[in-house]
């Protein structure tokens, strides 16, 4: 058990503007992984996303996360490249 009562995050959803998103609880039980891929409108879903950033962010940002989903996605995305995880 990670100390979290079993409570697993676990997102994997589309929000507004073309992101689809993926969140879970990293391996080390400290972070949060979030994985989004932006797709253009209309863009096939069978081709690689336009773009796409992988985060670790801290557990502590879970709440923020999951009630400000939308605004969370569009900040990070917006974000300079060298923020990314990768």
């Amino acid at each position: 058990s990670n100390g979290r009562s079993g409570r697993m995050t676990e997102i994997n959803t589309w929000v507004a503007g073309g992101y689809k998103v993926r969140v879970f609880d990293w391996i080390d039980g400290k972070n949060i992984y979030l994985h989004i891929e932006y797709y253009h409108p209309g863009a096939s879903l069978s081709r690689p996303p336009a773009r796409e950033k992988s985060f670790l962010l801290p557990l502590s940002e879970e709440p923020k996360i999951r009630n400000f989903l939308h605004s969370v996605v569009i900040g990070l995305m917006e974000m300079p490249d060298v923020q990314t995880a990768k």
